[in-house]
């Protein structure tokens, strides 16, 4: 068995950082590939009931030359050998191409296939001369390859390249079986999330695993700072440690065990304290819920809102809503944007005691018992979107 090196280990967190980066899986693929001693080596997912879930994921290698293979007439037989492989290879390891299309003859020998072309194609323009395929998930509704092709190595040089690589295959599985969720939400909903970079506000999907499916530009940047949250090598949302009194990860465990007894509540509110001792970030925890074809697809959307990134809150129109004065219209704005009562009292030229009372006719008129709830209140009135300007030259 392969020791589990620093190295290797690094590695294998790399791999799971493909469930919420797709794109990570070429390098990680090219790695992959190295490792074996392979000329490449791609993934593929191919799933019968929601066949928007059918993926390629390939090394550099592999997307340089897969394009021309799939547009060759060999397309055909190596897609009904590929349906095949359910029946023949009932177990995780991998097993050479034509060991098991010769296994899949025997059991439907009325309709055999040749694949003897595809593999003197493969050959003379790309020069592999074997290929290795793996199962990575034993499951009856999807299928998930890991190929690893080589060139003309002789076979136990292929099989010792194998056997380091196979360290790898329970991560590889476990990273494909936890990108699904995100697969399908990206697949349904990728023009809700282009629509999400244009929102101020952090937002994150989890999916019904745990795991953070999409995320908006906001919640990238809001991640970066490292002031209060962080995701894991998984792609689960944590509290940074030094926030040990409120884990995030512990409430939205707590919210999906729920909804998964068929318990959907409100949305949840927190108040997350910053490492940088900065105004406490305020999240939001709603629940989502779709019936699909393949069973019910929940998880959660948090919104995260920074109250000191005050050029997103503005109390525009709450003076005609709620009835504010002039002077209590201008403390609600300086008020939503974090200024301190003592703040206030400079800002406008008046005594502390005054910016009380008029800071309690806000609240009272806009039914709000706290500064949290007055910002959310603002920010649904004036959703902190890009204005129309943005999108002109």
């Amino acid at each position: 068995m392969q020791e589990i090196t620093k190295p290797l280990n690094d590695f294998i967190t790399d791999i799971y950082g493909t469930i919420v980066d797709a794109t990570q899986w070429q390098e990680v693929l090219d790695r992959t590939a190295k490792m074996a001693g392979a000329k490449a080596a791609n993934i593929c997912l191919v799933d019968h009931v929601a066949e928007e879930l059918n993926s390629q994921f390939m090394c550099t290698e592999t997307d340089r030359f897969y394009p021309v293979y799939m547009s060759s007439p060999h397309m055909e037989s190596e897609l009904k050998a590929v349906a095949r492989l359910p029946q023949v290879q009932t177990s995780p390891g991998f097993h050479k191409t034509t060991d098991y299309v010769n296994k899949a003859n025997t059991l439907f020998h009325d309709e055999p296939i040749d694949l003897s072309e595809s593999e003197a194609w493969l050959y003379n323009e790309w020069s592999v001369a074997s290929r290795y395929i793996c199962r990575l998930n034993i499951q009856p509704s999807y299928l998930d390859m890991h190929t690893l092709m080589f060139d003309d190595k002789p076979a136990d040089k292929c099989m010792a390249g194998i056997k380091k690589v196979e360290v790898l295959t329970s991560h590889l599985a476990k990273a494909v079986e936890l990108s699904r969720p995100f697969l399908l939400l990206k697949s349904r909903f990728q023009a809700t999330l282009d629509v999400l970079d244009r929102f101020h506000l952090s937002v994150f999907i989890v999916s019904s695993s745990g795991s953070v499916a999409m995320k908006n530009c906001a919640a990238d940047r809001l991640l970066d700072s490292a002031d209060a949250i962080s995701l894991s090598a998984n792609g689960q949302l944590k509290s940074i440690p030094a926030n040990c009194s409120i884990r995030i990860e512990k409430v939205i465990k707590n919210t999906l065990d729920e909804q998964l007894n068929g318990v959907f509540n409100h949305p949840t509110e927190l108040v997350i304290p910053r490492r940088s001792r900065a105004t406490s970030y305020l999240l939001e925890i709603t629940p989502l819920y779709e019936p699909t074809v393949v069973g019910p697809l929940g998880g959660l959307m948090l919104i995260v809102i920074d109250p000191d990134y005050r050029k997103i809150v503005s109390t525009k129109g709450m003076k005609q809503i709620f009835g504010l004065s002039k002077a209590e219209d201008s403390v609600c704005q300086l008020l939503v944007e974090g200024y301190t009562t003592e703040q206030i009292a400079e800002t406008r030229n008046v005594s502390p005691i005054t910016v009380k009372n008029q800071v309690k006719a806000v609240l009272s008129k806009t039914n709000n018992r706290s500064r949290s709830a007055l910002i959310r209140q603002a920010l649904s009135i004036n959703l902190p979107v890009d204005n129309r300007e943005q999108d002109e030259p």
